[in-house]
């Protein structure tokens, strides 16, 4: 059995679609439908049910995707690491991060870590810090800066704690306090974050546990969008403390639900099933030095959190949970 054949198939089950597939590996749709068929002779078993326009994997495909992806795994783990038994410490690293991280985390330190290492190739990819370990996981990145999910094979080592704000408008009714609790949040008109980002998902799961439903204005991709429409006096924006505030950083409020300042820990995270290269534990080293020295919302004296989010089941929030049970 070829190894393209191996590949072909896992992207045709992630993707469940052959023109998708056949973009994502540059090979045309009718090409990679008949490879598919040709390894489904060879193994004389049907992989996808096709139905119309539509595919599903078969029983015996869903039972293989998994042999395939733990082979695929395989032989990539052995290629980076004969790479890095080539090269030393040489190599290339996709990293992926928050915008907000990317901003006030990642392109400071960068500037020191090239310097210290040279021959080492960044590559940055952009996304939500929930979908950043599914990208871990099927190999697209090799590090990523984010919260560590529940139940998760990922490995992180924590760097700094992230703490849900309120900025709110001037002239608010919280204006110069030390915290807000999330349920005097009920009654106010609140800016949000999309629920790929994990302070979204925080946020989410505590109004469910405190039967809250919360007046949403807007779901942005973007925290400066939310800050804009803060200082128009439209609405409390819910941020994460990694974002750079400005000048509206004396009206960012740690937000609590009774006793417990929300948030997670921010971690460096890898997929330990796969090679880690000496060229990762360089940057996972530098990364959690630097952090100790300064980093993002310190001057808001966050404490570690020991709290994860559980995966979500739909895009409409996520649950709280905490490693000691309670919520």
């Amino acid at each position: 059995m070829k190894l393209t054949h191996l590949r072909y198939f896992a992207a045709v089950a992630e993707e469940m679609s052959f023109s998708r597939a056949g973009e994502r590996l540059r090979i045309s749709q009718s090409a990679l439908s008949r490879q598919v068929l040709l390894m489904e002779e060879e193994l004389g078993v049907r992989l996808f049910d096709r139905i119309g326009r539509h595919i599903e994997l078969t029983a015996a495909g869903r039972d293989l995707l998994d042999r395939s992806k733990a082979i695929l795994n395989d032989v990539d783990a052995l290629s980076l690491r004969a790479k890095a038994l080539a090269k030393g410490s040489r190599g290339v690293l996709r990293i992926g991060a928050t915008p907000q991280t990317m901003e006030s985390v990642v392109a400071r330190f960068l500037a020191t870590f090239r310097r210290r290492s040279p021959d080492i190739e960044i590559k940055l990819v952009e996304d939500g810090s929930a979908r950043l370990s599914q990208r871990l996981e099927s190999g697209d990145l090799e590090l990523a800066i984010a919260g560590l999910p529940s139940n998760s094979a990922l490995a992180g080592r924590p760097l700094l704690p992230l703490g849900l704000l309120a900025v709110v408008p001037a002239g608010s009714r919280f204006a110069g306090r030390s915290r807000v609790d999330i349920g005097e949040l009920a009654s106010e008109t609140i800016l949000l974050l999309k629920p790929q980002f994990m302070t979204r998902r925080i946020f989410d799961g505590v109004c469910q546990v405190a039967n809250i439903n919360p007046q949403i204005l807007i779901e942005s991709d973007s925290p400066h969008c939310l800050l804009a429409l803060v200082e128009s006096d439209q609405g409390i924006a819910v941020v994460p403390s990694t974002v750079l505030l400005g000048p509206l950083e004396d009206r960012a409020i740690p937000i609590c639900h009774g006793d417990r300042l929300l948030g997670f820990n921010m971690s460096v995270l890898w997929d330990p099933r796969r090679f880690v290269s000496p060229a990762m534990k360089v940057f996972i080293e530098d990364l959690y030095a630097a952090t100790r020295i300064n980093f993002p919302g310190s001057s808001f004296n966050f404490p570690d959190m020991d709290v994860t989010v559980s995966r979500p089941q739909s895009r409409s929030g996520g649950r709280l949970r905490s490693r000691g049970g309670s919520q």
